[in-house]
C-alpha cells in the first residue's frame, strides 16, 4: 500500500516540476521575509478597523493581505502556514514588548479577523469560484512515520538545527534585563500539545467509526473493524515507532524553551546593550520561531490528515513537509552559519566534523542526480527551450506539433494516459495550446476532485480511436465539439485504431511518414448546419 510520498526542493528542480508547491516558493519566501520584518519593527503604530486595533501601520497590513492572498491563489496548502507564521512573528514581538496577558490573544484574533477579510476581499473572484477535493481532516491512529525515514527525510537540516537548539542560551546575549521573564512551562506545554493531538485523534476516530464506510475502511487496512483492535494498534505501532514522536518531541521542547529565553523586557536606552546584539537576538529569536512552527507542521500528518481522493496522508504528509523543509532549510542554514563563525567550546571541532559529514551525506541526490539528468553536464544544445526534446525523442511528431501551432483554435483529440509517461502523453495540447478532451488522467482527477467531472473521457477517446461504425464515432466528435483528430505513433500504439473511417468522412489536413492530422467539419460537430 502507497501509504506516503513526499519531495524536497532538489528533487522538484531537477524533475523540472511545475506544480504549485514548486511555483509558490518564492512567494512563500516573501512571506517569510514580511513575517520577519514584522518581527523586527521596534515602532508600535497602531491601526484603528472599528473595534480592532492592531499594532501595525495600514501599509505593512495591505501588503501582508496582498501576499497571503496570492499565496491561497497559487497554492491554497501554504495559506494556512504562512498566516499562522506571521501571526506567530506578530504575537510573539507583542508578548515581547508588553508582556503575556488576555489583550495578547485579542490582538492576534482582531488580526486573523483582518487578515481574513482582506484576503477575501482582495481576491473575491478566486474564492467565489473557489472549490476543493478536500473533506475535512480525518485521524491518523495506525500509521505513525518511521524514525529512520524522518531522519533520512531531514538529517541534512535537523542536526545543525539541533546542534543550535542545544547550545541555544549561547547564542542569546545575556546583558537584557530578565525581571519581565515570561512565566510558561515549556515541558507542560509540550506534553499538553502531544496528548491533546493523540487523544483528540483517538476520540474523533471512535466518533466516526459508528459511520459505516470509515468502518470498511478500517476493515481494508486492519483486516477488521473493532474498534478495541484499532486503538491497540494505534498504541502498539507508535511504541514500536517512536523516532519521529521523539524526535518532533524534543524539537518541540527545545524551541518553546529558546523562545522562553528570547521572552524578556525589550532594552531600552538605559539596557547595557547595543543594536547589533539588538538585531542578532531577534534573527536568532526568529530562527527558533521558524524551527517551533516547521516542527508543529511535521507533527500534525502523525495524528491527523486532510480526507480527499487519494484516501491516506499521501498529500498531507507530501504538502507539511515540503514546507517544514523550506522553514527548517533557512534556520539550518542560519544555524550552521553560527555554527561555523561563533561556535567556541571544546566540542567545537567535534561538532563541526559532525555538521560536515552530515552536509556531504545530504549532497548525495544532487551529486548523482545531475548528471544523471543533464547527460554529464554535456547536454546535445545549450538551451532554455523546453521543446528541444522533441526534435530527438517525438522526430514525427515536431513538424506536426510545429504545424499545429498556426491552426485555429480548437479541441484536438489525442491518446489519454497517465502523467509522466515517456511515450509523452497530453504531448499535443502541451506543446500547441490547443485544448483536449483529457490530460493526463490521474492528475486531472485529483486537480477536479474526482471523476464526477472527468466522466467516462478516457473511454470515449479510446472509442473514437478504434470504433469502426461512423456513428458512434461522429456523436464522440459532437459531444466534446473536436475539431481536430491526431493520429500518430503514440496513438497507434495506445488503441487499435480504426483510421478508415477518419479518412473516409474527415479532411486530411496534414500528414507526414508517422502523424496524420483530421480536420473535422462543421456538419459532423453541429449537425444542424448546412452539409457542405
Amino acid at each position: 500500500m502507497l501509504e506516503i510520498i513526499d519531495e524536497f526542493p532538489a528533487f522538484s528542480f531537477i524533475l523540472g516540476d511545475l506544480h504549485p508547491h514548486v511555483l509558490a516558493i518564492p512567494f512563500s519566501l516573501l512571506s517569510l521575509s514580511l513575517a520577519l520584518q514584522i518581527f523586527l519593527e521596534k515602532r508600535n503604530r497602531i491601526t484603528k478597523i472599528g473595534p480592532i486595533e492592531i499594532a501595525l501601520d495600514g501599509q505593512t497590513l495591505l501588503i501582508s493581505a496582498v501576499v497571503l492572498g496570492g499565496l491561497a491563489f497559487l497554492n491554497m496548502w501554504d495559506f494556512p502556514m504562512q498566516m499562522g507564521m506571521l501571526l506567530c512573528a506578530y504575537i510573539v514581538r507583542r508578548i515581547q514588548s508588553r508582556g503575556v496577558d488576555w489583550n495578547r490573544l485579542y490582538e492576534a484574533l482582531g488580526l486573523l479577523i483582518f487578515l481574513g477579510a482582506a484576503v477575501f476581499l482582495l481576491y473575491l473572484p478566486f474564492f467565489v469560484s473557489f472549490s476543493s477535493q478536500a473533506k475535512g481532516f480525518i485521524p491518523n491512529l495506525i500509521f505513525p512515520t518511521r524514525g529512520v525515514q524522518f531522519w533520512v527525510m531531514f538529517a541534512p537540516l535537523l542536526v545543525p538545527i539541533f546542534i543550535f537548539l542545544f547550545f541555544n542560551r549561547k547564542w542569546f546575549y545575556t546583558s537584557y534585563p530578565t525581571t519581565n521573564e515570561v512565566k510558561i512551562s515549556p515541558i507542560k506545554i509540550t506534553l499538553i500539545l502531544f496528548l491533546l493531538l493523540f487523544l483528540s485523534s483517538l476520540l474523533y476516530g471512535w466518533i466516526l467509526s459508528f459511520i459505516p464506510i470509515v468502518q470498511q475502511a478500517a476493515l481494508g487496512v486492519l483486516g477488521s473493524a473493532q474498534w478495541g483492535e484499532i486503538i491497540t494498534a494505534a498504541f502498539l505501532r507508535r511504541i514500536q515507532q517512536p523516532g519521529t514522536l521523539v524526535t518532533t518531541f524534543i524539537l518541540c521542547y527545545l524551541s518553546l524553551l529558546a523562545l522562553k529565553n528570547f521572552l524578556v523586557k525589550e532594552p531600552t536606552e538605559g539596557d547595557s546593550c547595543d543594536e547589533d546584539r539588538h538585531l542578532d537576538r531577534q534573527s536568532i529569536a526568529y530562527t527558533t520561531l521558524l524551527i517551533l512552527i516547521g516542527t508543529l507542521l511535521v507533527i500534525f500528518p502523525e495524528f491527523y490528515y486532510l480526507r480527499d481522493q487519494f484516501g491516506w496522508r499521501i498529500n498531507t504528509i507530501f504538502k507539511f513537509y515540503y514546507q517544514a523543509w523550506i522553514l527548517w532549510g533557512i534556520a539550518a542554514a542560519y544555524s550552521s552559519v553560527l555554527i561555523w563563525n561563533f561556535f567556541r567550546t571544546r566540542l567545537s571541532v567535534f561538532v563541526r566534523i559532525l555538521w560536515s559529514i552530515v552536509f556531504l551525506m545530504g549532497l548525495a541526490y544532487p551529486i548523482f542526480m545531475l548528471p544523471e539528468r543533464t547527460n554529464s553536464f554535456n547536454p546535445d544544445t545549450w538551451t532554455l527551450d523546453g521543446d528541444v526534446y522533441v526534435e530527438k525523442y517525438l522526430p514525427d511528431d515536431a513538424p506536426a506539433l510545429r504545424w499545429l501551432m498556426d491552426v485555429d483554435y480548437g479541441v484536438i483529440a489525442e491518446a489519454v494516459g497517465p502523467a509522466y509517461s515517456s511515450s509523452g502523453h497530453g504531448r499535443v495540447s502541451v506543446h500547441t495550446g490547443l485544448p483536449t478532451v483529457l490530460g493526463w488522467d490521474n492528475h486531472e482527477r485529483q486537480w477536479r476532485g474526482g471523476s464526477i467531472e472527468i466522466g467516462n473521457r478516457a473511454f470515449d477517446i479510446q472509442t473514437l480511436y478504434e470504433v469502426r461504425d461512423w456513428e458512434v464515432a461522429r456523436d464522440i466528435l459532437r459531444q466534446y465539439s473536436i475539431k481536430y483528430v491526431y493520429v500518430g505513433s503514440l496513438e497507434r500504439s495506445s488503441y487499435r485504431v480504426s483510421e478508415q473511417k477518419f479518412i473516409d468522412h474527415l479532411t486530411l489536413i496534414y500528414q507526414n511518414p508517422g502523424v496524420s492530422i483530421y480536420q473535422v467539419p462543421d456538419y459532423s460537430v453541429f449537425p444542424d448546419t448546412a452539409n457542405p
